[in-house]
């Protein structure tokens, strides 16, 4: 039944030395029963902490947030994955801590959060940080939300949200987009901002000079101006895309750009990958190719055959972001595969659900502060508690 998505993590089975088959096997056996830390500055019944294992010798410390309010007899309180994008790749300044929004977001949605940051993510770049936050999801799953569904009350098993900015956004959207399964628990709903869901499409104009035709896709003249406008965003964009992906490849993966499950490739594979380091420098110690724009065509997503049904998502990005585009794209084809998918069951008896995809633009570079927070948490506690 779930073979679809079996094949999809088989596909990604970890290649970083620390991972193999004993991590995985220990990552299943993981308790239920697992020891929490009191996390400073906030109520031992308001947040704790746990380490969680990713691997054959490394762990991850989450977050666990609870929800201020408990629900109503018989029924489950959402549980929300906020995955943090990182300190090391900081694009926005931000004069608050990650734990704090975090916290802000369980209150605004009274849902239980987990939330992961990707502090470490040099120690194993890409597709580690995928592994990572699939087996965190897992073991919120597990252990975190309540998995008891009844034929008379849909609402008695938790409904699983996931949130994120920047790179967080962007695995985030792979989550919602591969663990969206109809037949068990996965992902219902999205709310990600500024994601980055297609690294192909990040380059200078003097990295790329030709123009992008697209097979019923509309090109984005405004992109150009935004970048223009906004170099050292891009700049930094660039140093985290060398950082964190070892090889061109990897970064032409729909797991790491999410926005290719739908369409083709912003541009061709380059032959040489361009490197920055961290102060932002040029790596000129080997020739490099330019990333040429291609024609894009559009891809079948999910597939017919599969389990898993669209969730909910919202794309909240500034009008004078770089990566405005790849939000607005992301929301199209999403509505777009859902009518399509909607259309070809065509009978009631397998009608899909109806959803909502939504673009929420902003102001400037439309980063994430208290005040989005907060839309974000109410967004979150309606879309969470609607029956299917």
């Amino acid at each position: 039944m779930h073979i679809f998505a079996n094949t999809l993590r088989l596909l990604h089975w970890p290649t970083c030395s620390r991972y193999n088959a004993h991590a995985w096997l220990a990552h299943t056996q993981l308790s239920r029963k697992y020891s929490t830390e009191h996390v400073l500055g906030y109520p031992r019944s308001v947040a704790t902490t746990t380490k969680i294992q990713t691997g054959l010798n490394s762990f991850k410390t989450v977050t666990i947030f609870n929800a201020p309010r408990s629900p109503a007899a018989g029924l489950a309180g959402p549980v929300i994955l906020y995955i943090g994008h990182g300190s090391k790749f900081d694009v926005k300044p931000s004069s608050r801590s990650r734990s704090t929004t975090a916290l802000d977001l369980a209150l605004a949605a009274n849902a239980t959060v987990v939330f992961a940051d990707l502090n470490n993510v040099l120690e194993c770049p890409y597709p580690g940080p995928i592994h990572q936050v699939l087996r965190i999801y897992d073991w919120a799953k597990k252990n975190i939300a309540r998995n008891e569904p009844s034929i008379h009350d849909p609402l008695s098993r938790s409904k699983i949200g996931v949130c994120g900015e920047l790179v967080g956004g962007s695995l985030a959207a792979m989550l919602a987009l591969t663990e969206c399964h109809s037949l068990m628990q996965g992902v219902n709903a999205a709310a990600i901002g500024n994601p980055i869901v297609d690294w192909t499409a990040i380059f200078t104009p003097e990295m790329n000079p030709a123009p992008a035709s697209a097979e019923g896709l509309v090109n984005n003249p405004k992109k150009d101006a935004v970048v223009e406008r906004a170099p050292t965003i891009l700049k930094s964009l660039l140093n985290m895309r060398g950082k964190l992906f070892t090889k061109a490849e990897k970064y032409y993966d729909p797991f790491a750009s999410p926005l290719l499950f739908f369409r083709t490739p912003s541009s061709d594979l380059p032959t040489e990958f361009d490197r920055l380091d961290l102060e932002g420098d040029l790596d000129t110690s080997h020739e490099t190719t330019e990333a040429i724009k291609k024609r894009r065509s559009l891809r079948k997503y999910p597939p017919r055959a599969s389990d898993l049904v669209l969730p909910h998502m919202r794309v909240d990005t500034g009008k004078e972001n770089v990566l405005w585009d790849q939000g607005v794209e992301l929301i199209d084809l999403m509505r777009r595969s859902h009518g399509r998918a909607g259309i070809e069951r065509n009978t009631l008896q397998d009608a899909l659900p109806s959803r909502n995809f939504s673009v929420v633009e902003r102001q400037g570079f439309g980063w994430w502060h208290e005040k989005e927070i907060q839309e974000i948490g109410d967004w979150f506690g309606e879309v969470l508690r609607r029956p299917d």
